[in-house]
């Protein structure tokens, strides 16, 4: 009779550590959401200041680098395909430069800027870059780019926000310093 009710108050006990385990990981996801959020709506500032336009050019090359096509396609937000227009030029160039510093050629390539299918409007950002006959697309929007570094940062945000967990989880699979 007495053993029962042992074991039954370890269950109760660890029912309600289970419960209080989940409920603090739904607060600290909660607490990381906010921040990915936040993080968004700051670059969405960002892309109504003077500095955008800069980068948005180095996304341009960025995408001709990884595409290496003679024609991609570019689609941004409605309301930077006159910006991205006007940088389509300044872009070849300096693919073209860079290609011929660091491989010695200078390859022939042309940027059709999409201007009837569209990113988001309501994005913070950015340009998606098309290859291949659409067969290759190169997201280097803010938000993708934003959730690519959220994504593989995770365990540092973890460590700085978190440090006593962390502290834990490393005492108990001993790789502690």
């Amino acid at each position: 009779m007495r053993k029962g009710l042992n074991v039954q108050k370890r269950i109760m006990k660890a029912k309600a550590s289970q419960k209080e385990f989940g409920r603090k990981m739904n607060v600290r996801q909660d607490l990381i959401g906010d921040m990915l959020k936040e993080s968004s709506d700051k670059l969405a500032d960002f892309s109504r200041t003077a500095d955008y336009k800069g980068i948005v050019l180095k996304l341009m090359v960025q995408a001709l680098l990884k595409l290496q096509e003679g024609t991609v396609k570019i689609r941004c937000r409605k309301q930077d395909v006159e910006m991205v227009s006007s940088l389509k030029g300044q872009a070849v160039k300096d693919f073209q430069k860079y290609m011929k510093t660091e491989c010695g050629i200078t390859p022939k390539c042309e940027i059709v800027v999409d201007k009837k299918s569209f990113v988001d409007s309501k994005s913070p950002g950015g340009i998606v870059a098309i290859g291949h006959g659409g067969k290759i697309v190169c997201d280097n929007t803010f938000e993708t780019r934003l959730r690519t570094a959220f994504d593989d940062l995770k365990p540092v945000l973890r460590a700085v926000l978190f440090p006593s967990s962390c502290a834990l989880l490393n005492a108990n699979d001993g790789t502690s310093k």
